[in-house]
């Protein structure tokens, strides 16, 4: 049920809240990707933050096993 108004004041008026409310859910919807946004960059942070230790556990092991010297020899067997 809607009702159109019928002077040129009153379609105006219908215009201008139209506009006015577009304009007010432009604005709120970059607020909200603005706060999504933080929210996102916010968890990265944090992931990296936390697993910081992880990783420089990780690197001084790699580093530690390109010290180590393996000496072996490989035989292969041809099996018919």
């Amino acid at each position: 049920m809607s009702v159109q108004p019928k002077s040129w004041l009153g379609r105006l008026a219908v215009a201008i809240a139209g506009a006015a409310a577009m304009v007010v859910a432009f604005f709120l919807s970059i607020i909200a990707l603005a706060v999504v946004a933080g929210l996102v960059a916010a968890a990265i942070i944090y992931l990296f933050w936390t697993t910081r230790r992880l990783r420089r556990a990780m690197r001084e092991q790699r580093n530690a096993m390109r010290e180590q010297v393996i000496e072996g020899e490989v035989e292969s067997r041809d099996i018919q």
